[in-house]
């Protein structure tokens, strides 16, 4: 820790920083918007023109397709793929945030941590604004 800085100075500090931050992540946002609707209008352009691709100062540009998959009924599928040997697809996983709350209720009780999980705290600081 900076001995220079006072906590008043680090509070200050902080809470410009994580400003800076946001401001940061709303221009991403917002130029993932723009760079999304510009590639839509492309690929539309492109289509009624039927270019696959062109190159324009020495970058080429290429229609290509990519496929959105999500399971609708995970049940069913899971027991498809069992049954045509697609075990390999199927995965056991935790979610994150579920392990993370249940290990915390185990700490909590004095259950202690269950075996295989690594459970680390991190403190950190939370800034509230008051509310005019």
């Amino acid at each position: 820790m900076s001995e220079e800085m006072t906590q008043y100075q680090l509070a200050a500090k902080l809470a410009e920083l994580r400003e800076r931050r946001k401001k940061t992540e709303d221009d991403a946002k917002e130029l993932r918007r723009q760079e999304t609707e510009t590639e839509r209008d492309l690929v539309k352009a492109m289509e009624l023109h039927d270019v696959d691709k062109f190159t324009k100062d020495g970058a080429t540009f290429s229609r290509t397709s990519r496929v959105f998959v999500s399971e609708k009924r995970p049940e069913e599928f899971r027991a498809w793929a069992r049954a045509n040997g697609h075990d390999a697809l199927i995965k056991e996983t935790v979610n994150n945030q579920t392990l993370r709350s249940f290990c915390k209720q185990q700490i909590e009780a004095g259950d202690g941590e269950p075996p295989g999980v690594e459970i680390a705290l991190q403190s950190s600081i939370r800034i509230t604004n008051r509310r005019n």
